[in-house]
Formats: structure tokens, sequence, C-alpha cells
């Protein structure tokens, strides 16, 4: 899956040391940038977990961003 590529990138880019993979910020917007297709709404949601079971504390937006891909992934099946 797309997600699972992304994570791979950025455990590569954060081995480097380029950046810290424990950001909510990124987190979030790697969820952003998957829930604005509607096919890619249950990646978004895959990484909303994984940042979860990471130890990562979702603040507001990521939040927010887990609940517009879960509505978008219901309206589909609807």
């Amino acid at each position: 899956m797309k997600a699972l590529k992304a994570f791979e990138w950025m455990e590569k880019q954060n081995s480097s040391g380029d950046f810290d993979t424990h950001d909510t910020f990124l987190y979030t917007r790697l969820m952003t940038m998957f829930s604005r297709r509607s096919s890619d709404c249950s990646d978004a949601l895959q990484i909303f977990e994984s940042m979860q079971s990471r130890g990562i504390k979702p603040d507001l937006v990521a939040y927010n961003t887990a609940i517009n891909a879960a509505g978008m992934l219901r309206s589909l099946s609807d």
C-alpha cells in the first residue's frame, strides 16, 4: 500500500537524521495527503492507527483529519 511506502521513506529519512518520525505534524500531514483522494482514505486511517501504536499522541488536527477520512469512506459505501 502507498501508506507503507510512505512509512518506509520516513524511516529511511529518520535513519539519516533528517527528521524525527515521532512528529505529530508529519503524521497528520501524511494523513491529509492520503485523505484528499477517496481511494486513499483507508491509508489515511492506517497512518492514524500507526501513529497511535507508536505512542504518538494525535492532536486536534490529526483527529479531525481521521474523522474526515472515515466520513469519506462511509460516503463511498453508501
